[in-house]
């Protein structure tokens, strides 16, 4: 493969596998529902109460289904703190 055909997008399809099975946490849709209206629009609102964009965006983001992947076969109220804890972080880099 020559540089001046060179497609990274291609490479990453062709030689990259994920080993692993896709598991995803059947807790993903309650877990979002909840970081949307109890977290985004409830008690972190203060937080983003000025820049209503943010909160589209940070919904957009569904932190929630990413934390699923990660800990796909762990209770509800395990995977919750990792859920606030993505919030947290995305808020703390603003």
């Amino acid at each position: 493969m020559d540089n001046e055909n060179f497609s990274t997008l291609e490479l990453l399809r062709q030689q990259f596998r994920h080993p692993f099975p896709k598991l995803k946490n059947p807790n993903a849709e309650q877990l979002q529902q909840i970081t949307e209206n109890q977290w985004i629009d409830g008690e972190y609102l203060w937080l983003y109460e000025q820049n209503p964009d943010l909160r589209k965006k940070y919904k957009k983001i569904k932190t929630a289904h990413i934390a699923a992947q990660w800990f796909p076969t762990a209770p509800l109220e395990k995977v919750k703190p990792i859920c606030r804890l993505m919030l947290w972080t995305l808020y703390s880099v603003q």
